[in-house]
């Protein structure tokens, strides 16, 4: 439970003979499923984001089980679960370069096609292998991809995790990057894993305009965005969001199946994990690193730098801005 220490940090007693104790405390997001807050293990310094859930409440075990059965490195991963006094402790992985919403709509703006394909190979990655366990994620969207302070990208938020075997009807998810099939789930049936392929669609244009789109119809929205950009964008990357947004889902390609794409194989946009390790900048500012190859003009090195802010890893109520999810100014 927590309890008052000394300095006046708070601290999580496991038992009365061992002890882990967590200190400096600050709450970094809050939803329906409870609060969540950056941590510091007092004996070896880890940070780490702790989620506190009321069990009195409704709660799914879908998204522990998820995390206890998962380990990749575009998944932020769990680090220990406690239960005391009708709460679930739950310490994950933190990434303290933030969200990709911040660092589009807070910071950086749009990001050019290099950057896109390598969000989105890492992306693609982390669901083939969800996929694979036999789980959807049923919210990916900007605010739920991250990166860490060496550039790499995590997805996160499981609140809305499926097994697959589960054959769902629920309709759910945010409204604006929810796949058509799960809108209609109630009247026509369950959806599998390709919803989270759309979604990653809906985002893949998120992070290319940082705008709203101009209709969010399932059966217009592709050629919606091809005729209302004012962004000069390849083939390849045209290619790319067509097939992800593909309405019927049993045409719709897999994450596997994207992966092999032109886009995210193309030699001008083939991009490789950045290096770990790199150093935090001083005057409160850090480098998130996409590095990509290019067969004629040979290595180029993309950093993105804005401010290191206070609050890190921010994890966002699933229904933000009073249901909008484009946010404006």
């Amino acid at each position: 439970m927590f309890s008052d220490c000394s300095g006046g940090y708070l601290c999580l007693r496991k038992s009365i003979t061992h002890s882990l104790d967590y200190r400096e405390l600050q709450m970094i997001g809050e939803g329906g499923y409870g609060k969540v807050y950056k941590a510091i293990n007092r004996q070896n310094g880890q940070m780490s984001a702790l989620k506190v859930m009321n069990m009195d409440q409704m709660y799914d075990d879908n998204e522990l089980e998820f995390m206890q059965n998962v380990n990749h490195h575009n998944i932020t991963n769990l680090i220990e679960v406690y239960y005391w006094d009708k709460q679930l402790y739950v310490f994950m992985e933190i990434c303290g370069g933030g969200s990709l919403w911040g660092l589009c709509y807070k910071t950086g703006g749009p990001l050019t096609e290099q950057e896109i394909a390598y969000v989105t190979k890492e992306c693609l990655q982390g669901l083939h292998y969800m996929h694979g366990k036999g789980y959807m994620h049923r919210d990916i969207k900007i605010e739920n991809i991250l990166l860490t302070e060496a550039g790499k990208v995590k997805i996160c938020d499981f609140g809305l995790v499926e097994k697959m075997e589960n054959k769902t009807h629920e309709v759910t998810g945010t409204i604006m990057i929810r796949a058509p099939e799960v809108s209609v789930a109630e009247e026509r049936g369950s959806y599998d894993e390709r919803c989270d392929i759309w979604s990653l669609g809906i985002s893949v244009l998120d992070l290319a305009e940082c705008m709203s789109l101009v209709t969010y119809e399932s059966d217009k929205v592709y050629q919606s965005w091809i005729t209302n950009t004012k962004n000069i964008w390849s083939e390849d990357f045209k290619s790319f969001v067509r097939a992800a947004l593909t309405e019927n889902p049993s045409r719709r390609p897999t994450a596997e199946e994207l992966l092999n794409h032109s886009f995210i194989l193309s030699p001008q946009f083939s991009c490789h994990s950045p290096p770990t390790g790199q150093p935090v900048q001083p005057l409160g500012t850090f480098q998130v690193l996409a590095t990509a190859t290019h067969t004629k003009t040979g290595s180029i090195q993309r950093r993105l730098a804005w401010p290191l802010r206070k609050m890190t890893c921010k994890y966002v109520k699933r229904f933000i801005f009073k249901g909008q999810w484009w946010p404006s100014g």
